[in-house]
């Protein structure tokens, strides 16, 4: 994504983290993180994601604009031969996301508009430093073997989440990821050039340090007079 500002301080702080953990929340502090997104009447359906009607004035699950605000599209891979190729969400949260901070409801059909359990879910609501960012949204997994044969392919968007709204750039990258991540070179590149930085500094002390150390000390005894 691009120019959208998912760092900016009222859309990070707009979210209930009891609600997130399966836990009612109380009104007040619906209404001091989550203005203006409250209530079901505020987000854009009027159905749980299992389907059941819900009430307009009932508190929203999840409240939010990050919530409101999460990326819907989808996508659908088919080889040559129009076959589904499939795209794996099982794997892409944090741990700690899957295991303590995302949890339904006992009867989350009757509440949540959103499925908590969802990793795309989860995936979104991890915060970025800047308007422009990647989200990890699935592993391609062949039929056979473990990577995509050489051939061609067809990627089919489903196109339902909205850039005109803020004036944004959506892309779609394909990556090869090993234990150490894919291939996005930016902070690497980063890293590296602070490290430069670091070290032409410390040469500099350094010098200077040398340099201050050779010559005779203002407090020396041998400028002393006697």
């Amino acid at each position: 994504m691009n120019n959208f500002y998912v760092n900016h301080r009222k859309y990070v702080k707009s979210r209930s983290y009891d609600q997130l953990r399966g836990s009612s929340a109380s009104k007040s502090s619906v209404d001091k993180f989550c203005t203006p997104i409250i209530e079901n009447i505020d987000i854009p359906v009027n159905v749980s994601f299992t389907g059941m009607k819900l009430n307009d004035t009932d508190l929203a699950y999840p409240c939010g604009l990050i919530g409101k605000y999460r990326f819907t599209d989808r996508f659908e891979l088919r080889d040559a031969n129009n076959t589904v190729i499939s795209i794996d969400s099982g794997d892409i949260a944090n741990s700690v996301d899957v295991n303590d901070k995302f949890k339904n409801f006992n009867n989350p059909g009757s509440k949540q508009w959103l499925d908590f359990e969802d990793q795309h879910l989860m995936v979104w609501y991890q915060m970025e430093s800047f308007p422009f960012f990647r989200k990890f949204y699935g592993k391609i997994k062949p039929a056979s073997g473990s990577t995509l044969a050489k051939g061609k392919y067809t990627m089919t968007v489903k196109d339902q989440w909205d850039t005109k709204q803020f004036k944004g750039e959506k892309y779609l990258y394909f990556s090869t990821i090993n234990g150490l991540g894919g291939t996005n070179m930016f902070l690497g590149v980063v890293f590296i050039v602070v490290a430069i930085l670091v070290l032409a500094v410390m040469a500099t002390i350094l010098i200077f340090e040398c340099v201050k150390g050779s010559k005779p000390s203002h407090y020396s005894l041998d400028n002393l007079a006697w």
